[in-house]
């Protein structure tokens, strides 16, 4: 089994590099303008700064993994993985970058189930800190959308109704759920916990600053000097648009649904609808580029060597202290 997951694995690589090449080819930008003397050097400042925010991006997983799992896990046995799996993203489907995170199990004989968990924990941590810098300086937004859109209404309702279907399932069966609960309680250790919170506020910072990233390319674009107040209410749109994509399913890297949510937020406000699509086509560029950069790295992160997982490592550190 573990086989014939590395294979799809390589098989899913693949086809995520062709997709990457499609998506570029089919912008229909003249490429040339980006790389005027102008141009390049903020450019370069840009992909280098966004690249090193996807290899960094592994870091939660690998702490919530090592938590999750109660193994020694580093870095550089995770950054393969996640890497590969994050180029994953612009397969349709909106799922594959998920499942091949799995691929670590079958590299390091580790619970498919816990390496699963970690990758849903990860999910849920990024949609909740998507939400909450979306409304720091969007809320007025926010609120207005739902409360005059009926199919936000009627998914609401949808959604208080499964709740409720959920909660009756769970009474009902509440002696499997016990047992099941039980069966997962590392989830709540306190280790667990603590790693939790470390994993929120690190994306708390890295969907900020890439927040902040969009509000440099659209000054950038337009010529204009930075502005605080214009930056932030850019910085929260960007997020949100970003939040709807990444939970709207079969989109690929919710390409299509960010540009359609930023250019509804803010184009009346902040910037004209061409200056706000053409600072989304290009940072999509960049966020592309970055995406292929980073998994380009991996070679260069991995150069000190495999390590062998060890679920022993914390009893022997135990030892070593007692």
């Amino acid at each position: 089994m573990n086989r014939w997951i590395k294979i799809a694995g390589n098989v899913l690589t693949v086809l995520a590099v062709g997709f990457v090449i499609w998506k570029l080819a089919s912008q229909h930008i003249d490429y040339s303008a980006l790389l005027s003397r102008q141009a390049i050097v903020p450019l370069l400042v840009i992909v280098v700064a966004q690249t090193l925010i996807v290899i960094a991006n592994g870091l939660p997983w690998t702490l919530l993994v090592s938590a999750i799992t109660d193994t020694k896990i580093s870095f550089r046995q995770t950054c393969p993985v996640y890497l590969k799996s994050n180029l994953m993203k612009y397969i349709p489907g909106n799922i594959f970058q998920y499942v091949g995170r799995n691929e670590f199990a079958a590299r390091y004989d580790v619970s498919h189930i816990k390496i699963a968990s970690a990758t849903i924990v990860d999910v849920a941590l990024n949609v909740l800190s998507g939400f909450i810098i979306s409304l720091l300086f969007f809320r007025s937004y926010i609120f207005d959308v739902v409360a005059h859109n009926r199919f936000v209404a009627i998914g609401a309702v949808i959604c208080a109704a499964g709740l409720l279907a959920l909660l009756v399932v769970i009474y009902a069966k509440r002696q499997w759920v016990k047992g099941v609960a039980s069966r997962y309680s590392y989830l709540l250790s306190g280790r667990s916990i603590v790693t939790i919170l470390e994993c929120l506020a690190y994306y708390l910072f890295v969907l900020f600053a890439g927040g902040v990233l969009f509000a440099l390319v659209v000054y950038w674009l337009l010529g204009e000097p930075f502005q605080l107040s214009s930056s932030l209410i850019l910085v929260s749109a960007y997020t949100l648009a970003w939040l709807v994509g990444f939970i709207t399913p079969g989109a690929p890297a919710g390409i299509g649904i960010k540009e359609a949510v930023m250019i509804g937020a803010v184009s009346a406000t902040v910037a004209s609808p061409a200056a706000i699509t053409l600072a989304m086509v290009v940072t999509r560029i960049i966020m592309t580029i970055a995406d292929v950069l980073a998994f380009l790295a991996i070679p260069l992160i991995t150069r000190a060597g495999k390590q062998p997982v060890s679920s022993d490592s914390h009893q022997a550190e135990s030892t070593d202290a007692q």
